[in-house]
């Protein structure tokens, strides 16, 4: 059964694919992918909510106003912030935990990117950084 292939469940005409695979295996199958694909998203979600707490400044909350930063889209050419996070965990984005983390590491190297080091900024995401590891270990916990 893992020698099967992803089945896009969205998609039912990949199932005619499999014509003599029997049907309880491929509902099996569906089940797995449906579970692992939720416990992404739970993870995803548990992790985002705690990072939104310890953003205390609400500096990564929403994405970066022009506004504040009128140059910072020249300057970043993948903006990434938590409610962009948000957005695809719910639209089902992030396949695995490690395509989460890979926006959350993006949002902090913009951020470290556009900021003077030494800036109060810069720091924040530094430590922001930190928060972040301090909570995936509590889940590993």
């Amino acid at each position: 059964m893992n020698d099967l292939p992803w089945i896009e469940f969205e998609n039912l005409e990949g199932f005619e694919a499999y014509g003599n695979v029997p049907k309880g295996v491929i509902q099996e199958l569906i089940n797995r992918q449906m579970k692992e694909k939720n416990s992404v998203k739970m993870k995803c979600r548990l992790v985002l909510e705690k990072l939104k707490e310890r953003d205390c400044f609400r500096v990564f909350l929403k994405p970066v106003s022009t506004a504040h930063a009128p140059h910072y889209y020249t300057v970043i050419s993948r903006p990434m912030d938590l409610s962009t996070m948000e957005f695809n965990i719910e639209s089902n984005q992030y396949l695995t935990f490690e395509d989460f983390e890979k926006d959350f590491y993006l949002m902090i190297r913009n951020c470290l990117k556009f900021n003077q080091e030494g800036s109060y900024i810069h720091k924040y995401a530094k430590n922001f950084k930190k928060e972040y590891r301090n909570i995936v270990a509590e889940l590993q916990n």
